[in-house]
């Protein structure tokens, strides 16, 4: 049987994690809604931006798009809708100051912050998972 999920249990979780990183807690919570409200998963927008092969050069929205959305898109409007949302993600994660962007160049990088954060993300959703899958 799957546990219930707790979206309580899951912000305190949260506002540990980020308690840790020095964000306060108001913000913290914020960005836990606001990335449960998003159509992409966050931990696959946090795996994409955190590939190895963006360490050296940076990323851009075509490389997010292309991890995110593996398929070729149906025609030009579903590639730009597609590009628009990575545009609005790159923003929400810029105004949280998980990603920075590269001077003079199209390409994003990871803060340090971000790095902490959403390699923390992403193994306590790992972690959880994992338990549910046992439990």
């Amino acid at each position: 049987m799957v546990p219930e999920f707790s979206l309580t249990a899951h912000l305190a979780t949260f506002e540990a994690l980020f308690s840790q990183a020095k964000i306060p807690a108001p913000c913290s919570a914020l960005l836990a809604v606001i990335m449960q409200l998003t159509m992409i998963d966050d931990a696959q927008l946090f795996l994409a931006v955190l590939r190895g092969e963006h360490l050296i050069k940076g990323f851009r929205n075509k490389d997010i798009v292309r991890v995110l959305y593996p398929s070729t898109p149906a025609n030009a409007k579903t590639a730009q809708r597609r590009s628009r949302k990575v545009t609005r993600l790159f923003g929400m994660l810029w105004t949280h100051g998980l990603i920075g962007k590269i001077p003079r160049s199209r390409s994003w990088r990871v803060t340090d912050k971000g790095r902490r954060l959403m390699t923390g993300t992403v193994l306590l959703r790992t972690q959880d998972i994992q338990e549910r899958l046992a439990g």
